[in-house]
């Protein structure tokens, strides 16, 4: 039992899980605060130090085989659905936004309410099957749990959306940029045929005289 546990010690640290106490605790107990192994023959500590060592390996090596198989199935994710367009990743990111709201009990706050207003102003432009894709989108990326919900996405991945995020804030400034030019010459063209206007009223004004 002692093996056990002081291996399930060793792979839990290995990915910052903390147990250390209960491990102590445990084994002090079934040890006798060390004094059963302290009076084992060195040959057979060396094998059970060496055997936990083996043991860890082993396991933590098959734990980040399938942790690495993940994050690739996240990245596929990632890929076909958030940074397909900009407009897909600001989406992901106000949606992370409102989320993390929700997470906090501030469902009836106001940050709440204008991280959701802001949501439905990008989605405003999707169709309802593409908001539904990319909502299922978010929770395969999502891992939920009592306390509320936290990204499983490594922090390279997070980038990428961010960074992809900035190339719509990049067109939205270029798309307000290349409009006021238009609404100067609009304006410009109301001017002009203003002027016409008065100086056709003018001109007969000037011969029925």
């Amino acid at each position: 039992m002692t093996l056990a546990e002081l291996t399930s010690y060793l792979y839990c640290s290995h990915y910052g899980i903390d147990v250390k106490q209960e491990t102590v605790d445990y084994i002090a107990n079934w040890t006798s605060n060390g004094q059963k192994f302290n009076e084992l023959p060195s040959g057979v500590k060396g094998q059970i130090l060496t055997h936990v060592g083996s043991a860890t390996k082993t396991l933590t090596n098959s734990t980040d085989k399938l942790l690495e198989k993940e994050q690739e199935k996240l990245g596929q994710i990632v890929k076909e659905n958030f940074l397909d367009t900009p407009e897909h990743s600001q989406w992901y990111v106000q949606k992370e936004k409102m989320e993390q709201e929700v997470t906090d009990n501030e469902t009836n706050g106001t940050n709440f309410k204008t991280e959701l207003t802001a949501l439905r102003k990008i989605e405003k432009s999707m169709t309802i099957d593409t908001v539904r894709n990319l909502d299922d989108a978010f929770n395969k990326t999502q891992c939920w749990t009592a306390d509320g919900n936290y990204s499983k996405l490594t922090d390279n991945l997070q980038n990428e959306i961010e960074k992809n995020q900035e190339k719509s804030k990049l067109l939205d400034d270029k798309e307000v940029q290349t409009s006021k030019p238009h609404v100067a010459t609009v304006n410009s063209s109301l001017t002009n045929e203003k002027a016409k206007e008065i100086a056709i009223q003018k001109s007969e004004q000037e011969l029925d005289r």
